[in-house]
Protein backbone atom coordinates (compact mmCIF):
# COMPACT_ATOMS: atom_id res chain seq x y z
CA UNK A 1 0.00 0.00 0.00
CA UNK A 2 1.15 3.78 -0.67
CA UNK A 3 1.59 5.91 1.78
CA UNK A 4 -1.49 8.41 2.75
CA UNK A 5 -1.31 12.24 3.27
CA UNK A 6 -1.71 11.19 6.68
CA UNK A 7 2.34 9.91 6.49
CA UNK A 8 3.42 12.62 5.25
CA UNK A 9 2.56 15.42 7.98
CA UNK A 10 6.56 15.59 9.14
CA UNK A 11 6.79 17.10 5.43
CA UNK A 12 3.94 19.51 4.37
CA UNK A 13 4.87 21.06 8.31
CA UNK A 14 8.59 20.76 8.31
CA UNK A 15 9.77 20.90 4.86
CA UNK A 16 7.14 22.76 3.31
CA UNK A 17 5.36 24.20 5.87
CA UNK A 18 5.20 28.56 5.35
CA UNK A 19 8.82 29.52 4.33
CA UNK A 20 9.81 32.27 1.94
CA UNK A 21 13.20 32.84 -0.73
CA UNK A 22 14.30 35.66 -1.49
CA UNK A 23 15.12 36.87 -5.39
CA UNK A 24 18.16 34.65 -6.32
CA UNK A 25 17.68 32.21 -3.21
CA UNK A 26 17.76 28.86 -2.90
CA UNK A 27 15.34 26.02 -1.96
CA UNK A 28 16.26 22.47 -0.62
CA UNK A 29 14.02 20.16 0.73
CA UNK A 30 16.98 18.16 2.58
CA UNK A 31 18.51 21.35 4.03
CA UNK A 32 15.00 22.93 4.75
CA UNK A 33 13.59 19.91 6.17
CA UNK A 34 17.45 17.48 7.22
CA UNK A 35 17.27 13.79 7.76
CA UNK A 36 13.70 11.93 8.50
CA UNK A 37 14.25 10.28 11.42
CA UNK A 38 11.43 8.65 14.10
CA UNK A 39 12.90 12.00 16.51
CA UNK A 40 11.72 14.11 13.83
CA UNK A 41 8.29 12.73 13.52
CA UNK A 42 8.45 10.53 10.63
CA UNK A 43 7.07 7.13 10.34
CA UNK A 44 7.45 3.59 8.61
CA UNK A 45 6.21 4.29 5.03
CA UNK A 46 6.66 2.80 1.66
CA UNK A 47 10.11 2.89 0.16
CA UNK A 48 11.69 2.01 -3.32
CA UNK A 49 14.84 0.11 -2.76
CA UNK A 50 16.49 -1.76 -5.26
CA UNK A 51 13.15 -1.94 -7.34
CA UNK A 52 11.15 -3.06 -4.81
CA UNK A 53 8.64 -1.41 -1.86
CA UNK A 54 9.30 -1.78 1.49
CA UNK A 55 8.43 -0.08 4.28
CA UNK A 56 11.31 2.33 6.35
CA UNK A 57 11.11 5.76 8.36
CA UNK A 58 10.41 8.68 5.80
CA UNK A 59 8.85 6.66 3.06
CA UNK A 60 6.34 9.13 0.90
CA UNK A 61 8.40 12.29 0.99
CA UNK A 62 7.97 11.99 -2.37
CA UNK A 63 4.75 12.82 -3.12
CA UNK A 64 4.72 15.56 -1.63
CA UNK A 65 8.37 16.45 -3.23
CA UNK A 66 7.35 15.76 -7.09
CA UNK A 67 4.00 18.53 -5.67
CA UNK A 68 6.51 20.84 -4.47
CA UNK A 69 8.79 20.42 -7.61
CA UNK A 70 5.67 20.69 -9.88
CA UNK A 71 4.06 24.23 -8.33
CA UNK A 72 8.38 25.35 -8.85
CA UNK A 73 8.51 23.75 -12.72
CA UNK A 74 5.25 25.55 -13.53
CA UNK A 75 6.16 28.52 -11.56
CA UNK A 76 8.90 29.01 -14.12
CA UNK A 77 11.35 28.75 -11.48
CA UNK A 78 15.02 27.80 -12.08
CA UNK A 79 15.22 23.73 -11.62
CA UNK A 80 18.52 23.16 -9.32
CA UNK A 81 18.39 19.27 -8.53
CA UNK A 82 15.51 16.57 -9.03
CA UNK A 83 15.06 12.72 -10.28
CA UNK A 84 12.83 10.60 -11.45
CA UNK A 85 12.38 7.50 -9.15
CA UNK A 86 13.18 4.24 -10.20
CA UNK A 87 9.11 3.06 -10.23
CA UNK A 88 6.82 5.35 -12.00
CA UNK A 89 3.77 5.82 -9.77
CA UNK A 90 0.63 6.60 -11.49
CA UNK A 91 -0.28 9.51 -9.52
CA UNK A 92 2.39 11.49 -11.17
CA UNK A 93 3.14 13.07 -14.21
CA UNK A 94 5.19 10.96 -16.28
CA UNK A 95 8.60 12.55 -16.98
CA UNK A 96 8.33 15.77 -13.66
CA UNK A 97 8.73 13.44 -10.82
CA UNK A 98 11.31 14.32 -7.57
CA UNK A 99 12.15 11.38 -5.26
CA UNK A 100 14.39 11.33 -2.44
CA UNK A 101 16.86 9.38 -0.02
CA UNK A 102 18.31 11.72 2.23
CA UNK A 103 21.64 12.90 1.82
CA UNK A 104 22.01 11.82 -1.88
CA UNK A 105 19.34 12.84 -4.08
CA UNK A 106 17.72 15.97 -3.22
CA UNK A 107 14.81 18.12 -4.45
CA UNK A 108 15.88 22.04 -4.98
CA UNK A 109 15.10 25.24 -7.19
CA UNK A 110 15.91 29.12 -7.00
CA UNK A 111 13.86 32.43 -7.36
CA UNK A 112 15.24 33.45 -10.28
CA UNK A 113 12.68 36.42 -10.54
CA UNK A 114 13.26 40.14 -9.31
CA UNK A 115 10.75 39.68 -6.04
CA UNK A 116 10.11 37.66 -2.86
CA UNK A 117 8.36 34.10 -3.15
CA UNK A 118 6.42 32.60 -0.80
CA UNK A 119 6.01 28.82 -0.25
CA UNK A 120 2.97 27.16 1.71
CA UNK A 121 1.93 23.36 2.25
CA UNK A 122 -0.91 21.83 3.63
CA UNK A 123 -2.49 18.21 4.61
CA UNK A 124 -5.92 17.55 5.32
CA UNK A 125 -5.71 13.73 5.80
CA UNK A 126 -6.65 13.10 2.29
CA UNK A 127 -4.39 15.54 0.19
CA UNK A 128 -1.12 17.41 0.41
CA UNK A 129 -1.11 20.77 -1.38
CA UNK A 130 1.73 22.94 -2.13
CA UNK A 131 1.78 26.41 -3.00
CA UNK A 132 3.94 29.12 -4.09
CA UNK A 133 3.26 32.76 -4.27
CA UNK A 134 5.23 35.73 -5.69
CA UNK A 135 4.95 38.16 -9.17
CA UNK A 136 5.28 36.46 -12.29
CA UNK A 137 6.57 39.12 -14.13
CA UNK A 138 4.80 38.13 -16.86
CA UNK A 139 5.84 34.44 -17.59
CA UNK A 140 3.51 31.54 -18.52
CA UNK A 141 4.74 28.19 -18.52
CA UNK A 142 3.78 25.08 -20.27
CA UNK A 143 5.11 21.40 -20.60
CA UNK A 144 5.26 19.11 -23.55
CA UNK A 145 5.75 15.65 -22.40
CA UNK A 146 7.05 13.31 -25.32
CA UNK A 147 6.23 10.13 -26.05
CA UNK A 148 7.87 7.33 -23.88
CA UNK A 149 10.18 5.29 -25.25
CA UNK A 150 10.77 1.97 -24.19
CA UNK A 151 14.01 0.41 -23.08
CA UNK A 152 15.10 -2.99 -21.51
CA UNK A 153 13.70 -4.24 -18.55
CA UNK A 154 9.94 -2.89 -19.36
CA UNK A 155 11.14 0.89 -18.24
CA UNK A 156 10.23 3.61 -20.34
CA UNK A 157 11.95 7.11 -20.95
CA UNK A 158 10.87 10.43 -21.66
CA UNK A 159 11.55 13.94 -22.30
CA UNK A 160 9.25 16.70 -20.72
CA UNK A 161 10.00 20.29 -22.11
CA UNK A 162 9.55 23.32 -20.86
CA UNK A 163 8.50 26.00 -22.72
CA UNK A 164 8.19 29.57 -20.86
CA UNK A 165 7.06 32.85 -22.29
CA UNK A 166 7.89 35.96 -21.17
CA UNK A 167 6.07 39.39 -20.71
CA UNK A 168 7.73 40.77 -24.46
CA UNK A 169 6.65 37.60 -25.95
CA UNK A 170 10.20 35.98 -26.09
CA UNK A 171 10.02 32.25 -25.51
CA UNK A 172 12.71 29.70 -24.02
CA UNK A 173 12.23 26.30 -24.34
CA UNK A 174 13.95 23.74 -21.48
CA UNK A 175 14.30 19.85 -22.06
CA UNK A 176 14.62 17.94 -19.40
CA UNK A 177 17.45 15.47 -19.60
CA UNK A 178 15.28 12.21 -20.46
CA UNK A 179 14.26 10.50 -17.55
CA UNK A 180 14.72 6.83 -17.13
CA UNK A 181 11.42 5.04 -14.88
CA UNK A 182 10.93 1.56 -14.12
CA UNK A 183 7.27 -0.15 -14.93
CA UNK A 184 4.26 1.54 -12.84
CA UNK A 185 3.09 0.83 -10.05
CA UNK A 186 -0.62 1.37 -10.02
CA UNK A 187 -2.49 3.34 -7.50
CA UNK A 188 -5.80 5.18 -7.45
CA UNK A 189 -5.35 7.43 -4.24
CA UNK A 190 -5.71 10.75 -4.32
CA UNK A 191 -2.88 11.92 -2.97
CA UNK A 192 -1.40 15.07 -3.23
CA UNK A 193 -1.92 18.53 -5.35
CA UNK A 194 -0.09 21.19 -6.24
CA UNK A 195 -0.46 25.36 -7.17
CA UNK A 196 2.06 27.37 -8.88
CA UNK A 197 0.56 31.05 -8.21
CA UNK A 198 3.15 32.54 -10.12
CA UNK A 199 2.17 31.69 -13.52
CA UNK A 200 -0.01 29.13 -13.47
CA UNK A 201 -2.02 26.55 -11.81
CA UNK A 202 -1.38 22.54 -11.63
CA UNK A 203 -3.25 19.55 -9.96
CA UNK A 204 -2.00 16.10 -9.72
CA UNK A 205 -1.11 14.26 -7.59
CA UNK A 206 2.87 14.03 -5.89
CA UNK A 207 19.41 7.45 -10.19
CA UNK A 208 19.94 7.05 -5.90
CA UNK A 209 22.94 5.96 -3.92
CA UNK A 210 22.21 1.95 -3.21
CA UNK A 211 19.16 2.66 -5.00
CA UNK A 212 16.71 3.51 -2.28
CA UNK A 213 14.28 6.12 -2.64
CA UNK A 214 11.55 7.55 -0.32
CA UNK A 215 7.82 6.83 -2.23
Amino acid sequence: MLPTARDQHPVARREGGRHGRAAGERFSLDETGGERTRAAGYVPAPFIADGKIIDSVGGGVSQFATTLYNAAYLAGLQIDSTSAAQLYIGRDPPGREATLRFPAIDMAWTNDTTAPVLIRAATDGTSVVASIYGTDHGRRVRAQTGERRPVSGGAFQITVTRVIRYRDEASERQPSPPATTSRRHRNSRRTAGSEAVLSADHRDAAASAARGEQL
